[in-house]
């Protein structure tokens, strides 16, 4: 960011004392400068009195502010029940965190102990703590650089000289990180290789048309919330007259936030915007949609910045500061004793996670994958990039907010931040379920292409939002709640062994494990509907090296497990040809035991997930199983047609380490050493995957992993089986 602004916190030492500054003689005795120094250890307070005496002191400064902070709104005062106005009022020193990023403020709470009491904050920086609703204030000193405050105000329309300065100290100051390219590479579902230029349709601004370019133009993106609106689409059908010049100009059918940003985009002086439902053909054959979409990654990343609606629930929402009228005043500045203060404005964080914008599956990938983002809230707009965040409200430098932090370009590996992607995703929403696999295609598409920031990654495709290169891994998900089964309009369009399959949140996805498909180095391969966990070159070898656990160390077991190798794969018979079905099925050769050689009892759920210890046959716990619903049936435990499935092996603690952690990313087994009702101590630790029969395929029920000898005492088969 610009050397000229910074966050740091101007010095309180100089705060007068001047008692002939307005303050009423409840309000003069407020110890401000000690409040803002943080001196003395704990809560420094002071009682203002109930809050209809509060309100009714309008020749106080502070009570104004403590007013105004409350209630921003024109006369909303005035509906205020009498059990709310008996409420007691004080402002508090705020001793966080935030002090050292963000400068000294102050808190307004209302306590009470009516219950009955109501109050509707309007403020995103409110906090309610038993019976107190918190309110936070900006306090600056005048005496300390007028000309950058701490707080400024904000106008009714958008600073433009502001925004404008803020993208140009971004692109002509900041290298690397804000500039990370996404690289071309291999489409996210096929083999052939993008290309580095494309074709791009995109809106003159000034000519307000459709105009055909390529992914060099400069051009900035809109990422929005569609919502029911009737808006206007680009169509095979109407395009040869979207290319008209004023096309766009003065049309019912072109939605607000379009409008808006063809208007603030040609203020800010750039010449393209790209909109999805301008500039995609809509009705285009299903092969150049998906093409299209798969490119979703490349098209926000190479824009110059993100216009994100994020203040909107639909297309009709107007783009707050663009027109006048549509969004109000910054919140006025009160002189207390030498001080500029006011009620802070909204936090990005804040106004993300209550918006539409962020429970929406399509606008996931939009900011993710943006170099620079312009965040339009109701009250003002925040400029975001690699470096920080900034605001109309506030000057300097915010840290970088981590509501959606893009986390490529630091300590992530591939895999990580694929399982970070997609578990944030999957707490998304979306109008049709059969959207499942395109609004995820631009994060796929990004994931899959070499190069593409991550340190010694390979290129891989998505096959049902997993990626091939991790594959195993990524079929090991739990659960982060109730899970429903997926159906697309067909009622079998998602596969049950994929997330993609299920509706709800996912709790972690995969381990770091080692297994025979990894160690190969073996792909997916698609064969008249079937999808081979193994490489088809292997179907005629004979042998095939045994899987091995980790190399020994100082805290691990020491060397390969004896009984890992006696369920090493020895030889692969091929599959059966299949006719290609409505959704994508998983033939996996593994060895294979009934569920019901184990027995069952229940856990302590996990979140929303059902949990069951696994059982040997002298009743000790051996393992553990998650399932993707609130409940294991008995029925799925016990059917004789429904099987474990070993899928992979990895290495764990010893001794004492391992009652507290077998693997960060699931639940432990629980002590295996030092109790008589349960295994002896282990070197590594089997995951598997309990499977139901579902006429002549299988489908996921739960995953979990299981101890090696426990494994091996039932006896297994090495099997091939199918999964839909």
């Amino acid at each position: 960011m610009s050397d000229t602004e910074n966050g740091g916190v101007n010095s309180v030492d100089s705060i007068t004392t001047d008692e002939s500054s307005g303050l009423c003689a409840v309000c003069v005795g407020v110890p401000f400068g000690q409040m803002l120094a943080c001196e003395g250890i704990g809560d420094l307070s002071w009682e203002l009195g109930p809050l209809a005496d509060v309100m009714k002191r309008d020749g106080c400064p502070l009570c104004r502010l403590v007013r105004r902070a409350l209630f921003p709104g024109d006369g909303e005062e005035q509906s205020l029940d009498s059990k709310t106005l008996k409420l007691k009022c004080s402002i508090h020193s705020n001793l966080g965190s935030s002090w050292i990023l963000d400068g000294p403020k102050l808190d307004i709470r209302l306590s009470g102990s009516d219950h009955g009491a109501t109050i509707k904050p309007h403020h995103e920086d409110y906090r309610v703590w038993a019976r107190e609703m918190v309110m936070r204030i900006n306090i600056k000193p005048y005496a300390a650089r007028e000309d950058e405050p701490l707080a400024r105000p904000v106008r009714k329309t958008i600073d433009i000289p502001l925004v404008r300065s803020w993208l140009d100290d971004c692109e002509n100051k900041h290298s690397g990180g804000c500039d990370l390219d996404i690289p071309s590479g291999n489409d996210s579902n096929t083999t052939s290789v993008a290309p580095a230029i494309f074709p791009l349709f995109l809106i003159d601004v000034g000519q307000e048309r459709i105009v055909m370019k390529d992914s060099t133009a400069r051009y900035v993106t809109l990422s929005y919330v569609w919502g029911q609106t009737g808006m206007l689409k680009t169509t095979e059908a109407n395009l040869a007259s979207m290319e008209v010049e004023g096309a766009l100009r003065n049309r019912d059918d072109v939605p607000a936030v379009i409008r808006d940003s063809i208007d603030f985009v040609e203020l800010l002086g750039e010449k393209y915007l790209w909109v999805d439902a301008l500039c995609i053909i809509q009705d285009q054959d299903r092969e150049a949609l998906e093409a299209c979409l798969a490119r979703m990654d490349r098209i926000y990343n190479l824009s110059v910045f993100t216009v994100v609606a994020i203040s909107g629930d639909s297309a009709d929402v107007p783009l707050p500061g663009v027109q006048q009228g549509s969004r109000p005043a910054g919140p006025e500045f009160e002189s207390i004793r030498g001080l500029r203060c006011a009620p802070t404005t909204s936090f990005l964080g804040d106004v993300a996670r209550h918006s539409r914008f962020a429970t929406r599956g399509w606008t996931f990938q939009d900011t993710i994958l943006s170099k620079r983002r312009l965040f339009f809230a109701p009250d003002q707009v925040f400029f975001q990039c690699g470096r920080g965040t900034k605001s109309e409200g506030e000057s300097g430098v915010k840290h970088v907010d981590t509501w959606d932090t893009p986390p490529v370009g630091n300590t992530f590996s591939l895999f990580e931040c694929y399982a970070q992607l997609a578990k944030q995703y999957t707490m998304r929403f979306l109008s049709h379920e059969s959207d499942v696999c395109r609004a995820f295609s631009g994060m796929a598409s990004f994931l899959g292409a070499p190069g593409n920031a991550f340190p010694n990654s390979q290129p891989t495709k998505f096959v049902a939002n997993l990626p091939e290169h991790y594959f195993l891994n990524a079929l090991l998900w739990t659960p982060g709640g109730d899970l429903e089964r997926r159906r697309g309009a067909d009622g079998h369009s998602f596969p049950s062994w994929s997330w993609a399959g299920w509706k709800g949140p996912m709790g972690q996805i995969g381990p770091v494990c080692y297994d025979w498909l990894a160690r190969f180095g073996a792909r997916m391969i698609i064969e008249d509907g079937i999808m081979s966990c193994v490489d088809a070159r292997l179907k005629t070898e004979q042998g095939i090296s045994p899987v091995l656990c980790p190399q020994a160390n100082s805290k691990r077991h020491d060397g390969p497990c004896s009984v890992c190798q006696e369920f090493s794969i020895q030889r692969h018979e091929g599959y059966q040809v299949m006719p290609l079905p409505a959704l994508p099925l998983l033939e996996i050769w593994a060895h294979q035991t009934k569920v019901s050689q184990f027995g069952y009892s229940p856990m302590r759920t996990w979140g929303s997930s059902d949990c069951v210890h696994i059982l040997d046959a002298s009743d000790r716990h051996c393992g553990i199983l998650v399932g993707a619903s609130s409940e294991l049936s008995r029925q799925e435990l016990t059917e004789p047609e429904n099987r474990l499935m070993l899928l992979g092996v990895k290495g764990v603690l010893k001794s004492i380490d391992a009652r507290v952690l077998v693997d960060k990313y699931y639940l432990s087994l629980g002590t295996w050493c030092g109790t008589p009702d349960t295994h002896s101590d282990v070197g590594c630790i089997f995951y598997v995957m309990l499977v139901g029969k579902r006429g002549q395929v299988f489908e996921r029920l739960a995953v979990g992993q299981i101890h090696p000898e426990a494994w091996k005492e039932v006896g297994s088969k090495l099997q091939s089986i199918v999964l839909a």
